[in-house]
């Protein structure tokens, strides 16, 4: 452990998937100090990274910090604590249980969630047997894409399995909650992952909520190959994403899930003992399914959290 950074309890898990650290560290500084924090967690769809902000309150004392962030689908969590500005870093790891995985208190879309690429339901324009991009990820190479789509179509479960097709660490990151420092974090780190021979998906979610000066500053990282980039969006990209951008990356339409799939994946979910509700042996009339399914209106996530509500 460097000096000037205190471990003061271990990183902590519960079953709800809230990850907790405490730290403290003198800080002699007359202004509060800025810290980085990464969390890491190899999971059944890859190597999940989050990169968090962490500000101590008060300067000239001794100062207690903390987060809390949410992950599930993980068997173990490796966080990275940096103060900024100073070569001074902590790193712990610990291993999670795997009933924490499928504690009720996760939600049942959340542990429904595709760990493969047969387990999708529906876009089997795009992932059907033969189909390029079916066969690029079987393959092992994934590529920089645009995924347009409606909510719950599946467009962050697409990008967690292209990036545990070819073993990379996935970094998932909302545009509606950073900015470019977020974005120069995330291509840091996956700088590093570069040169020990591991590539690195980063997924940014509702990426046209970024304006142009952070959409191009992924460009050279893009074409450089240092990131694989997949952008989801629910809007049309030709209106919202730059040319240049979107020139690097294809574009794949993804479909609002038919009726028929909703169902197929309500059942699953009812009849899965290790992930779903299936030791409650539970039945639903093919009526109130077929119900479901049109309030859930193409979304899978909407159709497996309204099973979840009724268990």
């Amino acid at each position: 452990m460097a000096a000037g950074l205190r471990d003061i309890g271990a990183l902590s898990h519960s079953p709800a998937g809230n990850v907790t650290y405490d730290f403290f560290t003198p800080n002699r500084s007359e202004s509060p100090t800025q810290f980085g924090a990464r969390i890491s967690a190899p999971g059944a769809a890859g190597t999940l990274t989050r990169a968090l902000r962490v500000a101590s309150p008060s300067a000239g004392a001794l100062t207690h910090g903390w987060f809390t962030t949410q992950i599930h689908e993980a068997t173990r969590l490796t966080l990275e604590l940096r103060r900024k500005r100073i070569r001074h870093s902590l790193k712990t790891t610990i291993d999670l249980p795997r009933s924490a995985l499928n504690s009720p208190s996760v939600p049942l879309a959340e542990r429904m969630r595709p760990r493969t690429l047969d387990e999708i339901v529906g876009q089997a324009q795009l992932l059907a047997p033969g189909k390029p991009l079916r066969k690029a990820l079987q393959a092992g190479r994934p590529y920089s894409m645009i995924l347009w789509g409606p909510p719950g179509c599946g467009k962050t479960t697409l990008a967690r399995l292209s990036a545990s097709a070819s073993d990379a660490d996935f970094i998932a990151m909302s545009a509606v909650l950073v900015g470019v420092a977020e974005v120069r974090a995330a291509v840091a780190a996956a700088k590093n992952n570069r040169q020990m021979g591991k590539r690195t998906v980063l997924f940014v979610d509702e990426v046209h909520r970024f304006n142009k000066a952070q959409q191009d500053a992924f460009l050279p990282h893009v074409e450089d190959g240092t990131i694989t980039l997949i952008g989801a969006t629910t809007e049309n990209p030709s209106f919202e994403v730059n040319s240049a951008l979107l020139s690097r990356c294809r574009v794949h339409v993804l479909k609002s899930v038919a009726a028929d799939e909703l169902i197929a994946a309500m059942q699953r979910a009812l009849s899965d003992s290790e992930r779903g509700l299936g030791a409650r042996a539970l039945r639903a009339e093919p009526a109130a399914l077929e119900r479901l399914a049109e309030v859930a209106d193409g979304d899978v996530s909407g159709a497996c959290a309204q099973i979840g509500r009724r268990g």
